[in-house]
């Protein structure tokens, strides 16, 4: 038989799987049938029917070198239009890393929405789904941000999978159930993620593992994210925020705050209490029709505190107390006429119109040069200024951009992608973190940044992962919903 037929015999043969393990898991993919399964080593547990959405390409496997993670293992697959495909593996993390990189070959910016990582069937009978909705069966679960566990509720064995990264997109996990198999479809929502001719993103990274329980599981992958985003919390403070108060609510007053400073050094300082936080109310601005007054860096005239924010911090700071405060980093208002010629500082709408949603308001850019000064100045005024030593920041989904969809744990569409920003190279997750940043810069490591309030919408949780000191996972007490049902299911990430 000649030579080139023999070649040719040979170029067609099919590829191998590969495989590629460590301590917890054995990966393997399989190129000619475009799929991967995912096996536990203890404990039992497989993924079986893993595929890519977009199709295979060629394959290879080799070694995985990750700044947190270190020396590892990985399959790639590369595509004919030069995206990417990846598992990776390392020593030591229980969870398959999976990821991948979106090339733009054209020669104009290539605009992304979403993108299907991948979609993988859970083995198993009567199984149930966690995630930030709460613990549902898996086709009633309308979709989870951030991560979604799916377990047999008789043995606590299941399988985790969570996004690792919110540094560009948005993070969901679905549970789609049909003909009684469970799939687990990780998505990452962009709005739009804009890459220049030439260029390639990559993906965020979505873990996937395997556990005997799967509560545990949930605490390894908080775990893995804290590694990833070299997390070193503050002790937790514990301390008391005027809102709700039965006597002299909301901002509470110059004349009472006292009183109430005294009671708190007195009795409860002994036994651990640190702060006391004035809330909504102090702040200037005209009175909007929707949500709170959004002036703040000065008092209201006819306010609470006639004698200023200042005062009212060193009153607390002599009695030993650590000042708190309350206020809307990413919010204004757009027809104040504070605002009135500072219309350019708010992310718009597609036909020029500022982005105003209920309650919140406007959503200040975050990637506007003079809108990020705005912000600095304010947590630098209250940090360095007045003396306040805890910020609690609402509204916080205002920075993303996206509608309020209070009390909302589920995901929905909330038109993700819909805003103009400023400058169209950064997408709504990177706006909110860099606003994140920007006031733990402007306020000093000392400061303790408390995010409020997740149930508004959950972009704001996800995309907070590294940045903040605590995040509230429920809603208003007023509403009736807060406790048990909220911090069940948002537990694991406590204190990582």
């Amino acid at each position: 038989m000649p030579l080139c037929v023999l070649f040719a015999l040979a170029a067609t043969a099919p590829a191998s799987p590969l495989s590629i393990d460590n301590e917890f898991l054995s990966a393997v993919y399989d190129p000619a049938t475009d799929r991967f399964t995912l096996s536990a080593k203890a404990g039992g547990g497989r993924i079986a029917d893993g595929r890519f959405p977009g199709g295979g390409g060629a394959t290879e496997a080799g070694p995985a070198q990750d700044p947190t993670f270190g020396a590892g293992r990985a399959i790639t697959i590369r595509r004919a239009d030069g995206s990417t495909r990846t598992i990776r593996l390392f020593p030591g993390l229980p969870f398959a890393l999976f990821g991948g990189t979106i090339p733009n070959a054209g020669a104009a910016p290539l605009v992304t929405n979403r993108v299907d990582l991948l979609s993988a069937a859970v083995e198993g009978e009567g199984l149930v789904t966690l995630g930030t909705d709460g613990l549902r069966a898996p086709d009633k679960n309308p979709g989870s941000y951030a991560f979604l566990a799916v377990a047999d509720p008789k043995t606590r064995a299941g399988t985790v999978g969570g996004w690792l990264t919110h540094d560009r997109g948005s993070g969901v996990v679905f549970s789609p159930a049909t003909n009684g198999q469970v799939r687990l479809d990780a998505v990452i929502e962009y709005g739009r993620l804009r890459i220049a001719p030439g260029a390639a993103a990559e993906t965020e990274f979505f873990a996937l593992g395997l556990f005997a329980d799967t509560r545990l599981g949930l605490e390894a992958w908080a775990d893995a994210i804290a590694r990833h985003y070299r997390v070193k919390l503050p002790p937790q403070p514990a301390g008391y925020c005027t809102w709700y108060a039965d006597q002299h609510s909301g901002a509470c007053d110059e004349k009472h705050i006292v009183e109430l400073n005294e009671a708190a050094a007195r009795e409860l300082k002994p036994f651990g209490f640190d702060f006391v936080l004035i809330d909504d109310g102090w702040q200037d601005g005209a009175k909007s029709k929707n949500g709170p007054r959004k002036v703040f860096d000065r008092i209201r005239p006819d306010g609470p505190y006639p004698s200023g924010m200042k005062a009212a911090a060193d009153g607390m700071t002599a009695r030993g107390l650590t000042p708190g405060i309350w206020f809307m980093p990413f919010a204004g208002t757009f027809d104040d006429p504070f605002f009135a010629d500072k219309q350019d500082w708010f992310v718009h709408t597609a036909d020029g119109k500022p982005y105003d949603t209920r309650w919140g308001g406007t959503s200040l850019d975050m990637t506007h040069p003079a809108a990020r000064d705005r912000l600095r100045a304010i947590a630098s005024r209250i940090a360095h200024e007045w003396g306040y030593r805890v910020f609690k920041m609402d509204g916080m989904w205002t920075g993303t951009a996206t509608p309020l969809r209070y009390v909302q744990n589920g995901w929905k569409d909330d038109g993700i992608g819909d805003a103009v920003f400023h400058n169209p190279d950064k997408t709504n997750i990177e706006a909110y973190r860099d606003g994140i940043r920007l006031v733990r810069e402007a306020a000093g490591p000392g400061v303790y940044l408390l995010g409020c309030c997740v149930s508004q919408n959950m972009r704001s949780f996800g995309g907070a992962f590294g940045l903040l000191d605590g995040m509230r996972i429920g809603p208003d007490t007023g509403s009736q919903e807060i406790g048990a049902p909220h911090g069940s299911r948002l537990s694991f990430p406590h204190g990582r």
